[in-house]
Formats: structure tokens, C-alpha cells, sequence
């Protein structure tokens, strides 16, 4: 997923072709960039409240302390 191309999944041009078609034909968009590390998450553990956050060195984002 990526904010700039809505509700569509990303594949990376080094995958073999073939996933991005399975995903079409499993009824997601697709779209195909050459750079896609632009991954970044949170996780909250719920008994704890603690936070936990990374990011694909790759991409230009980084995580921060919370």
C-alpha cells in the first residue's frame, strides 16, 4: 500500500512478474515501482501500552521514540 496510488498494492520490479499478476487476478490493484522501501509500522502490546515502531532502512522515513 502506498498513500500516492490509493487502496493498490505495490510490487517491487525485482519480484518475479507473476506475483503481481496473481494479485490482480486475486481482485487487488497492483501497480509496479522500482523503489518501493516505504514501509514503516507501529505496535502498541496491549497489557503493557508499550509502543514499538520500525521502518525499512531502505526508504527515505525513519521511526522516532515515543
Amino acid at each position: 500500500h502506498v498513500r500516492t496510488i490509493p487502496k493498490a498494492v505495490v510490487v517491487e520490479t525485482r519480484f518475479d512478474p507473476r506475483l503481481a499478476v496473481a494479485l490482480a487476478q486475486a481482485g487487488h490493484r497492483v501497480a509496479v515501482d522500482d523503489y518501493g522501501a516505504r514501509v514503516a509500522a507501529v505496535s502498541c502490546d496491549e497489557t503493557t501500552l508499550e509502543l514499538d515502531a520500525a521502518s525499512d532502512p531502505r526508504g527515505d522515513r525513519g521511526a522516532v521514540v515515543v
